[in-house]
């Protein structure tokens, strides 16, 4: 499980990824592709296979992408998400966040907080969320 959360200038994410039987392992979640930062969240293998694919610059058909939710900050300034199969969208809002601990992210980002302070609050009402990676473009 995940929190992501972004504005126009960088992304910042928790670092916790939670195994079928409980173990608990630090991920990065956040990473540089070509045109900016991409975060994701969901099962690691279509995870893996979709880095791949924006790392090669997207070419080539692309990776399905079921259970998964993508997040990313193009070097413009652009949110762009995309949630396992649907079409990547351009948000219209200078933040956003995805993963299990996007309502506590959003709640702190519409009060005007930061995201490295969207997933702190996350953090501390999800037992899925803990760690912090931060990335700026």
């Amino acid at each position: 499980m995940t929190v992501i959360a972004c504005n126009r200038e960088y992304m910042a994410s928790d670092t916790q990824t939670t195994e079928e039987m409980g173990s608990i392992t630090p991920t990065k979640k956040i990473f540089r592709i070509p045109n900016g930062l991409i975060g994701l969240a969901g099962d690691c293998e279509p995870i893996d296979r979709y880095l791949k694919w924006e790392l090669k610059g997207r070419k080539g058909r692309p990776p399905g992408i079921k259970n998964i939710d993508i997040i990313k900050l193009t070097n413009d300034g652009k949110i762009i998400t995309r949630y396992s199969r649907q079409i990547e969208t351009e948000v219209d809002a200078d933040y956003y966040a995805i993963g299990c601990g996007a309502q506590a992210a959003m709640a702190i980002l519409n009060q005007g907080g930061t995201p490295k302070e969207a997933v702190k609050a996350a953090n501390k009402v999800n037992i899925y969320c803990s760690g912090l990676q931060v990335e700026r473009l």
